[in-house]
């Protein structure tokens, strides 16, 4: 499965929440998250008002659990750069 080559290159996360999935892939990535032990994200991919519609910053509900777990990794000692 390609997930555990992306995970073995170092992949930490996906994008579980996104109002443009179909009914029921949010539960499915979540799982798959789970079961690969990877960081779960999200949000509404905003990139400004325009013809395809008018996606809103904060559109999406992401749990704040999943964004405490993003930002522990973001802080870890091991990720930092050496100047």
């Amino acid at each position: 499965m390609i997930i555990v080559e992306l995970k073995s290159a170092g992949l930490a996360g996906i994008e579980t929440y996104y109002g443009g999935y179909i009914s029921g892939r949010t539960a499915e990535l979540v799982a798959l998250a789970e079961r690969y032990s990877l960081i779960v994200t999200g949000g509404s991919d905003y990139h400004g008002m325009d013809e395809y519609g008018d996606n809103m910053i904060g559109g999406i509900d992401v749990p704040i659990a999943a964004a405490e777990r993003l930002i522990a990794l973001a802080e870890a000692p091991w990720l930092k750069s050496v100047d």
